[in-house]
């Protein structure tokens, strides 16, 4: 398992990768009109939005997301268009207490076909690995849960509900909502069945043929399985799950969303996903594919860390000798805590000061 500094360490590196399959890099400032994210404020995580006012009367925000930003300033533009970013953008918790997040990510603004599916997917993997090969990717597909959604006979606030509910894989309370909505027992079950579904890609959609009742269910199906197709020549289909409860808001992602997970850390730090809608909304485009990768997940002390340092140093009060050891140990290429009070791979243990 790769350590906490090697992980902030390779985040950098990202760049390059995305550069290498011809990706170019996106920069903004750190305000966009409060108008932008207003008008898309479903499409943010939750987390209030920091605004003030500008010259000329205009509100102004700090920026909170950087996908509704390249969508807008490729309009009109040549497609598709390959970018990514290294970006901070700023959100409020649920304390109010505004936080700085570092975001590095991708997006591809053009027809999100299989080629670009792949491609984006792909990376995804690719960036996971780089920081750690323990890496987990879930893949789901908004167009076969909306489809099910659609045959289920619940109405619109309950199919947000029902959405919720699926997210949170709570089929009982799920099942609760389909019978007290009147749905039949069959939609009943097979709703309730997607929420819990998950396994490796390749088994898991060997078996979900049982989700295609319907032929936008089926495309839906017939996208993940030609995705596997490509992946297989690529990626690691190891890492690869699928998981149907990993869903989005349904007006603006339509296709394949993921979420990625690395050791020690408790909540994904990748995500993304197709939002052709999104983008026909704010680009003109007829698609777009992307993720972003949460860096400072990365950055907080203990991070994915199993040890503080390869080497603790004892120095019994030895400064001297101690810092002797820790430098010729740092030229060797080791990292060295002196006196620490977290574990270490090894411990050196210097004699007393004379």
């Amino acid at each position: 398992m790769a350590t906490g500094a090697e992980r902030s360490g390779a985040v950098w590196e990202l760049g390059r990768l995305y550069e290498s399959m011809g990706y170019r890099r996106f920069k903004m400032s750190r305000f966009e009109e409060y108008a932008l994210y207003l008008e898309n404020e479903k499409f943010l995580p939750a987390g209030g939005i920091v605004t003030f006012p500008g010259k000329g009367g205009k509100l102004l925000a700090l920026k909170p997301d950087v996908t509704l930003s390249i969508l807008r300033s490729v309009s009109g533009e040549r497609l598709p268009k390959r970018i990514y970013y290294n970006e901070n953008v700023y959100r409020c918790d649920r304390s109010g207490e505004l936080r700085e997040i570092r975001q590095t990510g991708i997006e591809y603004v053009g027809e999100a076909g299989i080629e670009a599916m792949g491609e984006v997917t792909a990376l995804a993997c690719e960036s996971l690995a780089a920081l750690d090969g323990g890496y987990i990717l879930d893949l789901s597909h908004m167009g076969l849960v909306t489809a099910l959604l659609g045959e289920s006979g619940l109405g619109a606030a309950a199919q947000e509900e029902a959405l919720r509910l699926i997210g949170g894989k709570n089929s009982h309370e799920l099942r609760r909502l389909m019978r007290r909505s009147g749905a039949d027992e069959e939609k009943t079950e097979l709703l309730c069945a997607l929420a819990v579904f998950s396994g490796s890609f390749e088994e898991a959609l060997a078996g979900a043929g049982r989700f295609a009742v319907c032929p936008a269910a089926g495309a839906a199906l017939g996208e993940l399985r030609a995705l596997a197709r490509v992946l297989g020549g690529v990626a690691d289909l190891s890492h690869i799950r699928l998981d149907f409860s990993i869903v989005n808001d349904m007006s603006y992602y339509n296709g394949l969303i993921f979420r990625g997970y690395l050791p020690g850390l408790p909540e994904g730090i990748l995500a993304g996903g197709q939002y052709d809608n999104l983008a026909r909304r704010l680009s003109g485009a007829p698609g777009a594919i992307g993720f972003a990768v949460y860096a400072d997940m990365l950055e907080k002390p203990g991070a994915g860390r199993e040890y503080l340092a390869d080497v603790l140093i004892v120095s019994n009060g030895n400064a001297r000798a101690a810092l002797a050891a820790a430098k010729k140990l740092r030229a060797e290429g080791r990292t060295v805590a002196v006196d620490a009070p977290e574990p270490c791979r090894e411990t050196l243990v210097i004699q007393e000061d004379a």
